[in-house]
């Protein structure tokens, strides 16, 4: 069989290759914008705080408080957080706070705690400021007794560096007073009560003396 030119030439040219598609690169400022988060990520930054996120830490720190959830009060609080209220005036560090929490709630059932955030409000100087008035609902040693407050959270990257409490220390005396002695719990609030707690207290004559 004879090959003609044609065919030749045919044979000899080139297969042609489509020529592929232009790879799109992310732009620079993409990449910045993925490696500043995925850096943060893995360093183990926190995400930042918003309305939301700190509104559902105060309420989630009443329902830690009402269900006596130690191990969750510790995640809520910064360690060095500062804590007031009219009891025990100041406490600093969540190691002393959570033990305030432990042993002055221990003689407490039938806890109901109510809480109301009343406002969040990002701070010039960072973080977040909390009001929430709550309403607590209890009973010690059979006695029962109610406390309202009004509280000021600042809540700095997920964690509480600062709370205090408002309530009246008179009327919360007039309720447990009567029962502070002879329990491990009573003991603890009379030996760290502030002195204007202990004021409250001898004005009903029932503070022993340890």
């Amino acid at each position: 069989m004879m090959r003609t030119h044609e065919h030749e030439r045919a044979e000899a040219a080139p297969t042609a290759l489509a020529e592929p598609h232009e790879a799109r690169s992310p732009s620079s400022t993409a990449l910045a914008d993925a490696g500043a988060v995925l850096g943060g990520r893995m360093a183990g930054q926190p995400a930042a705080d918003t309305a939301e996120s700190v509104t559902g830490l105060a309420n989630n720190l009443y329902a830690a408080l009402a269900a006596g959830d130690h191990a969750a009060l510790a995640h809520y609080y910064d360690p060095s957080v500062h804590f007031h209220d009219p009891l025990f005036g100041t406490i600093v560090g969540s190691r002393k706070l959570l033990e305030m929490w432990t042993l002055a709630g221990s003689g407490s059932t039938h806890v109901s705690i109510v809480p109301h955030v009343v406002s969040a409000q990002p701070l010039p100087t960072g973080g977040w400021q909390v009001q929430v008035h709550w309403d607590a609902d209890y009973r010690l040693a059979g006695r029962h007794v109610v406390n309202h407050s009004d509280t000021t959270l600042q809540i700095v990257h997920g964690k509480i560096v600062s709370q205090v409490d408002s309530w009246s220390l008179d009327a919360w005396a007039r309720q447990a007073v009567p029962l502070l002695g002879g329990h491990k719990w009573g003991d603890y609030i009379i030996a760290h009560a502030s002195p204007a707690a202990l004021t409250a207290f001898d004005a009903f004559n029932q503070i022993p003396r340890i």
